[in-house]
C-alpha cells in the first residue's frame, strides 16, 4: 500500500511540475488542418535571445535563423519552404518564421522549432500539420420530398466527392442517426466517392 501511495505522490509531483512549468516560448507553432495548395505560417520566439532557431519537418531539418549574423539557411533547398528572420514587435525579441507555400500531402507531419542558446541549452516546440483534400461536391437527393408517414420508407441519396481520405457520410434525423441506412462506397477513376442510400 505504501508503494502505491508513493507512486501516486510521485506522479502527482511530476504532473504538477509539467503542468506548472513556465514555457520559455513567446510564439510557437500551432496545430493546423489545411488543404493542398494553401500556405501555412509558423512563428517561433523565446523569452531569452537564442544563438539560433532551427525548423524541422518530422526529423528532417528545413533550415535555421542565425541571430548573430541576421542570416537564414534553407537546408531543403525547396523554394516553397521560406525561413524569415525578424523581431517580435511587442517585446522586440528575435523571431524565426517558417512559411510553406503551395503545401502538398507529403508536407503533412510534425513541424518543430528548436532554439539553441549560448549555454548549449535548447527548447523545443512542435505542432502537427494535416494536409487534406477538400470536399469538392456534396449532393442530397430525396425521392419523395420530405413528407413521410410512420413506417414508410424513402430513398435518400447523398454524394460527396473528395480525395484522401474518402469522405464518411452519416444521416441524422432529429440529431439521431438513421438506423436502417445502407452505405455504399464507390470509387471513381478521378476521386474517392462516397454514397449513402
Amino acid at each position: 500500500m505504501e508503494f502505491v501511495n508513493n507512486s501516486c505522490l510521485l506522479l502527482l509531483i511530476l504532473f504538477t511540475f509539467l503542468f506548472y512549468t513556465k514555457s520559455n516560448f513567446v510564439l510557437r507553432p500551432t496545430n493546423q488542418i489545411t488543404h493542398a495548395g494553401s500556405t501555412i505560417q509558423h512563428s517561433c520566439s523565446v523569452m531569452t535571445v537564442p544563438v539560433f532557431i532551427e525548423w524541422y519537418l518530422n526529423t528532417n531539418k528545413i533550415g535555421s535563423c542565425l541571430f548573430q549574423t541576421n542570416t537564414t539557411t534553407n537546408t531543403f533547398g525547396d523554394p516553397k519552404f521560406q525561413i524569415i528572420i525578424g523581431q517580435y514587435t511587442e517585446k522586440l525579441l528575435p523571431i524565426c518564421q517558417l512559411i510553406v507555400t503551395n503545401i502538398d500531402f507529403v508536407d503533412t507531419g510534425e513541424y518543430k522549432c528548436k532554439t539553441i542558446h549560448h549555454d548549449s541549452e535548447s527548447d523545443t516546440a512542435s505542432a502537427y500539420i494535416l494536409v487534406s483534400y477538400p470536399i469538392r461536391k456534396l449532393e442530397l437527393h430525396i425521392d419523395n420530398e420530405t413528407s413521410l408517414s410512420v413506417g414508410q420508407r424513402t430513398y435518400i441519396e447523398c454524394q460527396a466527392r473528395a480525395g484522401k481520405p474518402a469522405p464518411q457520410i452519416r444521416l441524422n434525423l432529429g440529431g439521431l442517426p438513421i438506423s436502417e441506412a445502407r452505405v455504399v462506397q464507390k470509387v471513381d477513376i478521378e476521386d474517392k466517392f462516397s454514397q449513402l442510400k
